[in-house]
């Protein structure tokens, strides 16, 4: 049985650091990825209702950040795993996808990592589900990675605060207000 380990099982603003806590970085693990299928087992609604009821909620993003240094081996396609997603999350009454992925991991087809011997092979498959939502690719070989961190973080910024109109302005008399002031064109 797949499950979150631990507690608190989800990152909210009382345990920002819940990930620096649980994150086992190293190659002691299993070499056979399988992240997407992971992503739809703890997503699955039996699992959901079991051990984390409310956790989506149908006016929120459902954002997903992927860090791996090798690609996914799920035995479905990344069809499937889109069609899962869009299934789970369909898009806002107002428009706009519900869910995003976003993939910080091999960027180019052979890579070397720092100082690593290890010749590490491009991602395929996470990057398909982040161009099937307008999610980010950042490269897990940085030295940095706030800065691939901060891309997410904008990203999501811009799809949170996006205004959604179900016709085209007229621009002549288009007018814009927030809390009462007029924003300038």
């Amino acid at each position: 049985s797949r499950q979150f380990l631990g507690s608190p099982k989800f990152l909210n603003n009382q345990n920002s650091n819940l990930l620096l806590d649980r994150l086992l970085v190293g190659e002691i693990g299993s070499d056979f990825e399988r992240g997407l299928e992971a992503i739809e087992a703890v997503l699955s609604p039996n699992y959901l209702n079991a051990a984390a009821p409310g956790f989506l909620r149908a006016d929120a993003l459902l954002a997903i950040i992927i860090i791996g240094d090798e690609d996914d081996q799920s035995e479905k396609t990344t069809a499937d795993y889109i069609q899962f997603l869009n299934r789970l999350k369909p898009n806002f009454q107002e428009g706009g996808q519900a869910w995003i992925v976003n993939f910080i991991g091999i960027l180019a087809d052979t890579y070397r990592c720092g100082n690593s011997s290890k010749t590490y092979t491009r991602a395929i498959r996470y990057p398909q589900l982040v161009t099937a939502s307008n999610g980010v690719v950042s490269s897990i070989c940085d030295r940095d990675l706030r800065p691939a961190l901060s891309n997410i973080n904008a990203r999501l910024i811009d799809i949170l605060t996006a205004f959604k109109i179900d016709s085209e302005p007229n621009l002549d008399t288009l007018v814009v207000k927030i809390n009462g002031v007029v924003i300038p064109a």
